[in-house]
């Protein structure tokens, strides 16, 4: 039976696994109400209408508060280990700079795109394209999905054909995106939703009770769920801001890349499905 005390690199790595989720908690505690404000001025709201739950206007856009608390936070930690040699960051020769920069400028980018649907309520077709431009960054900076766990093969793992890794990859990051906009409808659900697949790919990461750990930069598996858990604060019933498409891409984006660099695709897919699903019969059944 695997052991379930943590390896000594896990142990090294849970300083900055705690001062990250901190750090990107408080600056996201802060700054929602600041994105809040500005967002009812600038007329990023949601109105009352038939195909919203919501009774009364709510400030959109607070993704901006989500995505800059995770961008800023790991952009800290990593200048701090590169520059201070703190390492609060491990390096396995898996995940290089590129990778990181597919994590962290896609995540900028989503951003923006999302936080223009929020203002102009783009169609549908061109939020489409714009997650696909943004998958592209990762593909073109190197992170794509070439396995995937397959517990019935002798290798324990499936291997992507090479001719398809690339489409398989888009349509895996904006699967994740768009499964995340459907459960979309609630205060606090897909925020809470996608704070509970972070936190299990930084479990997952560590690699405790399994005998393995992680492949990516552990630390900035937890800077998202972070900036999720100070969101939830202004995003719990009754809502006073809502992430908007800019959270949701920005997140959505995030996880999709972390599950990549991570190895935790499956899991990540079958928990957010299954809270689709449960959400969706939940709403059948209380129609």
């Amino acid at each position: 039976m695997p052991s379930m005390t943590p390896p000594d690199d896990v142990q090294s790595a849970i300083p900055g696994l705690i001062i990250g989720f901190v750090l990107a908690l408080l600056v996201t505690l802060a700054l929602t109400p600041v994105v809040r404000r500005y967002a009812r001025r600038l007329g990023v709201v949601d109105r009352p209408e038939a195909r919203r739950v919501n009774t009364r206007i709510v400030a959109r856009g607070g993704g901006i508060a989500i995505g800059f608390a995770f961008i800023s936070v790991s952009l800290l930690m990593l200048a701090l280990n590169a520059i201070a040699g703190m390492h609060f960051v491990d390096e396995p020769v898996s995940v290089g700079g590129r990778q990181v920069g597919a994590l962290l400028v896609g995540a900028a980018l989503a951003l923006a795109i999302g936080f223009l649907d929020d203002k102009y309520q783009l169609r549908a077709r061109w939020q489409f394209l714009g997650q696909f431009a943004v998958a592209g960054v990762a593909v073109v900076l190197g992170v794509v999905v070439t396995t995937i766990n397959n517990p019935l093969s002798p290798e324990g793992i499936f291997r992507i054909p090479a001719a398809i890794v690339a489409v398989t990859t888009l349509l895996w990051i904006v699967g994740m995106v768009n499964s995340l906009n459907f459960i979309d409808g609630l205060d606090g659900l897909s925020s809470g939703i996608a704070l509970i697949a972070a936190l299990t790919l930084g479990v997952i990461s560590l690699g405790v009770g399994t005998g393995r750990s992680g492949t990516v930069r552990r630390p900035l598996l937890l800077h998202p769920g972070g900036a999720l858990a100070g969101f939830l604060r202004w995003n719990f019933h009754p809502a006073q801001i809502f992430s908007g498409t800019s959270g949701i891409m920005c997140v959505g984006y995030s996880l999709a890349v972390l599950s990549i660099l991570g190895a935790g695709k499956i899991a990540v897919a079958l928990l957010v499905l299954a809270c689709r699903s449960w959400t969706r019969s939940g709403s059948r059944s209380g129609a």
